[in-house]
């Protein structure tokens, strides 16, 4: 069913004119949407529908609106003065359009112009007049045909930090205290670039430490493991292992249809956060979100308990179905770390009812097994985990003593007889240990030969830095 909208005629100053309807139309008129049009557009108040629900904040929601805009069909219009919605009415847009409670109390925006060191020549972008657009100046670029774009060198040399609302308000402490001492201010551009320079800093050094000390690196590891599936071989050849700063995934087992020119980031990194699992207490790893975006999960999680679902398995995400976790397994209590968070998952023996985390089964080398019963079917693959009792592979570790003085033939010794697991889970403490002590890969000196910013400027700075990164995201 079709609804007649009235097309408003802009007048020569641009303002829209108001149709009032004769007095003859009144409210009781019984036309929905238009009796009492022009009380209604002169008192809007009369039609501000306060809305309550428990206890929030009161809404209102202006239906005068909605009612101007509606059209008896008997309405005398030229069929230029009206537009036809051919889209089906819907009860809700009824309701009105919500507006503020109180207009004079909301804050008034707030402008700051930046700092910005304009580079002579450069000036807005605009589409060349019957020409393409080129980035490379080859055999096959014709002036009278293409116009050269320098958009890719511009985009390399821009900031790739953002300031947040932390660091805009400690800037702004920091110019006080500076403008007090009789100093300059920082502006928010020079910030922004030394804590990137700061970043790449500490990147280049982890990344060199990460191809020079051995056990770190793929290369120097046969045994190491995906994060996912626990196992270092993949069913298809062309399937590698892609390393992150913490652990390492193969392409299928993460979903990753594409693999990236340069340094490979996760879901978790792209987005600059270090989120919790809803499904157990432990952090990082390779994790996906859920299909709302505000949650995240492993992915080893979602494919161990029953309930989860993923949305795509090309992608490996969303991560689906947590609202089907039953009650039951959310109150279990993991054995191993000795919570009740997330869901847990129990010893596939039959007589055996104890819980542990996923993630947790594999911290502590539990046996997890996936069998695959037939490679046709949607549910060939079962997957079969076990308490550290029934555990096969469930041996008290050893622990080899060595003197103080330990040399490299005791550490290669001690590597040797881990197993895939062990070796894996020493791995991951390195290199938390490497990224715990990120501030010792960067000094003030490195970064004052780069950014025109004076030492005291960049001590502050470093420190600020510093401070942030131990916290955390916020």
């Amino acid at each position: 069913m079709s609804q007649r909208v009235k097309r408003p005629n802009r007048s020569e100053d641009g303002s829209v004119p108001v149709k009032r309807p004769n007095g003859g139309r009144g409210r009781g008129s019984g036309l929905p949407g238009c009796g009492g049009m022009a009380a209604e557009i002169q008192r809007p108040e009369e039609h501000l529908q306060p809305h309550d629900d428990g206890g929030a904040p009161p809404e209102l929601f202006r239906k005068d609106l909605i009612s101007a805009m509606k059209l008896p069909d008997s309405e005398p219009l030229a069929t230029d003065e009206y537009w036809v919605i051919v889209d089906q009415w819907k009860q809700e847009w009824e309701r009105g359009v919500q507006v503020p409670v109180n207009p004079d109390s909301l804050p008034e925006p707030n402008v700051t112009i930046s700092h910005c060191d304009r580079r002579k020549g450069q000036h807005e972008f605009r589409l060349p007049k019957n020409k393409y657009i080129r980035i490379t100046k080859d055999e096959n670029f014709k002036p009278e045909e293409h116009a050269l774009s320098h958009a890719p060198t511009q985009a390399e040399a821009a900031c790739s930090y953002d300031l947040d609302e932390c660091d805009v308000s400690w800037l702004r402490i920091l110019n006080a205290e500076r403008v007090a001492a009789g100093l300059g201010p920082i502006y928010e551009d020079q910030l922004e670039r030394v804590i990137e320079r700061f970043e790449l800093c500490c990147w280049d050094k982890i990344q060199s430490i990460l191809r020079n000390e051995e056990g770190l690196g793929i290369e120097y590891d046969e045994n190491v493991i995906c994060d996912v599936c626990r196992s270092p071989d993949s069913e298809e050849e062309r399937d590698g292992l892609l390393r992150q700063l913490q652990y390492i995934v193969h392409q299928a087992c993460y979903g990753i249809t594409r693999i990236p020119e340069g340094q490979w980031l996760c879901c978790t990194c792209n987005i600059g956060k270090r989120p919790e699992c809803v499904l157990c207490p432990n952090k990082g790893g390779a994790m996906k979100c859920t299909r709302s975006g505000q949650k995240w999960a492993h992915v080893s999680c979602a494919l161990w308990i029953p309930e989860v679902s993923i949305g795509c398995v090309e992608k490996m995400e969303p991560i689906t179905k947590i609202s089907s976790i039953p009650s039951s397994r959310w109150a279990l209590i993991c054995v191993l770390c000795r919570e009740r968070v997330g869901a847990c998952i129990q010893c596939s023996v039959k007589t055996c009812k104890t819980a542990y985390h996923v993630t947790c089964a594999f911290k502590h080398g539990l046996e997890m097994r996936a069998i695959i019963e037939d490679e046709n079917a949607d549910d060939g693959v079962k997957l079969r985990s076990y308490c550290e009792k029934h555990s096969k592979s469930s041996k008290k570790s050893e622990k080899s003593v060595c003197s103080g003085s330990e040399d490299d033939d005791c550490k290669r010794k001690k590597r040797k007889d881990m197993t895939s697991e062990e070796k894996n889970q020493a791995r991951a403490a390195r290199l938390q240990e490497i990224e715990a002590e990120f501030f010792k890969h960067v000094t003030v000196k490195d970064v004052s030969m780069h950014l025109d910013v004076d030492n005291d400027a960049l001590q502050y700075i470093y420190n600020y830095w510093k401070l942030k990164e131990e916290g955390g995201p916020q």
